[in-house]
């Protein structure tokens, strides 16, 4: 994105106002410097009238396909990337360069690119979890495509990817084969020149619902969602970083919610041999183990979790990640307004809060429905009144049973915390009580409470 310095307001000017001394002031400059103070006048007030539109339309969305190309010094293979997209896409789009902090000209190439595409430079390199989640924030498509920037799209491939996932609610993400991924989403081809690749595709690239499956996990290529999807999966977890254990993370929470990943076999793109964004700094070993040892540190056992909600619980399509936090709690967003967590809504407190308060996304904090408001005196008591160690086990306690295993009573319910990680993230650590399971089973066992993911860049 260009970078303009941010103008200094002038004083503006007022129907009726006096200007002789305005006037005065102007009379001993020269022409240039009082075209060079209009054009600043007239560039301030641009700016503020543009940042009031900006704030209007954020969270508005067109009908179309927001298509996010995250890219680490690969400008060769963006700007192919970029010509296949606008040559072989007849579906209303927008393109969106997530540039993360590459120190080759892939800046100085977008820059050239203005009013084509819409792109953000990032200052420092934060990995490619973080470069995706800037790319969300900026996407305003009714569907979404996380697609890598060392790939060639094929004649119809939006409209095949478009067709398999609008063709049932329950479907989250789907994903389409190529010739260089892992698993099942890879296929052999017959070309060894990318002349002969398009005529491949094109025969290749045939509606056929039949050609359509679930899968566990999809690999990174090209991924299409619904923006209703991630609203309700929130963002990538960026302490990933480059690994491929983001996408697992993100394909477990989408799991959770009762949706489904599947694979389009009748749409095939082609990736490039040069290495990705995400295995140019990812698969080192050292890397790999400490993105492993994160995920099990947040998951435990991630299957088994999605076995039992689906057993004990079912896999209903319709939930938000706001159904595995807790309630109780106090959250704060992008701006300094605070809020209660309580019954599923977010009541904004009433003056100074004085306990911990959890920091979220915007996205994740939209996604609780205003209640009415509350006052900060009223939330300390509810908070102080969930440490008593006495008695009943009171209503958003944190308590440890003999098992060693993490649970929050909410009424007349229990939820298990997934994960050392998920006590830390909600603040919890410093509030537990020791129960006895004979006490936990008489509370009916509820949604299990996960992290939230962990994002560096608050701006989102």
């Amino acid at each position: 994105m260009t970078r303009h310095r941010r103008p200094v307001l002038q004083k503006t000017w007022r129907a009726g106002a006096r200007t002789s001394n305005s006037t005065h002031q102007l009379s001993g400059k020269g022409k240039g410097d009082r075209r060079q103070d209009r054009f600043d006048h007239g560039y301030s007030l641009g700016y503020v009238r543009g940042f009031q539109a900006g704030q209007e339309r954020y969270g508005t969305s067109f009908d179309g396909t927001s298509i996010i190309l995250p890219v680490y010094n690969q400008r060769n293979q963006l700007e192919q990337c970029l010509d296949s997209i606008f040559s072989n896409t007849n579906r209303p789009i927008e393109v969106i360069v997530v540039d993360d902090a590459s120190t080759d000209d892939t800046l100085a190439y977008l820059q050239r690119l203005s009013g084509q595409i819409r792109y953000h430079s990032h200052e420092t390199n934060r990995g490619l979890a973080s470069a995706i989640n800037t790319g969300l924030m900026m996407s305003k498509g009714s569907t979404i495509c996380i697609l890598n920037s060392d790939t060639l799209v094929t004649p119809n491939w939006l409209s095949g990817m478009l067709n398999c996932l609008h063709s049932n609610i329950e479907f989250g993400m789907v994903g389409s084969v190529s010739n260089r991924v892992d698993g099942e989403q890879q296929i052999p081809v017959p070309y060894e020149h990318i002349k002969d690749m398009y005529d491949f595709a094109a025969e290749y690239n045939i509606p056929d619902a039949s050609r359509w499956h679930s899968t566990d996990r999809l690999f990174h290529v090209c991924r299409l969602m619904r923006r209703s999807t991630f609203e309700a999966n929130g963002y990538f977890d960026e302490r990933f970083e480059n690994s491929g254990f983001a996408d697992e993370d993100y394909h477990l929470r989408m799991r959770l919610l009762g949706l489904k990943l599947i694979v389009s076999r009748d749409v095939f793109i082609h990736r490039s041999f040069q290495a990705s964004l995400q295995e140019q700094d990812g698969h080192t070993q050292s890397s790999q183990d400490k993105h492993a040892a994160f995920f099990q540190e947040k998951w435990g056992n991630a299957y088994d979790w999605l076995q039992r909600i689906r057993t004990q619980h079912g896999m209903l399509a319709g939930r938000q990640c706001q159904a595995f936090y807790p309630s109780q709690v106090a959250v704060t967003g992008l701006n300094d307004a605070n809020y209660w967590i309580e019954n599923g809504a977010k009541r904004p407190v009433q003056g100074e809060l004085r306990i911990p308060i959890v920091r979220v996304s915007q996205l994740e904090l939209r996604g609780w429905p205003t209640g009415v408001p509350i006052e900060a005196a009223a939330v300390a008591q509810k908070w102080s009144k969930q440490h008593a160690t006495e008695g009943k086990i009171p209503d958003g306690a944190v308590f440890k049973t003999e098992l060693g295993k993490y649970y929050r009573r909410e009424g007349e319910a229990c939820r298990e915390l997934v994960s050392d990680h998920a006590l830390n993230r909600w603040g919890f650590a410093d509030k537990v009580a020791i129960r006895t399971e004979q006490e936990r089973s008489d509370l009916t066992e509820q949604l299990p409470i996960m992290a939230h993911p962990v994002i560096h860049s608050y701006h989102i």
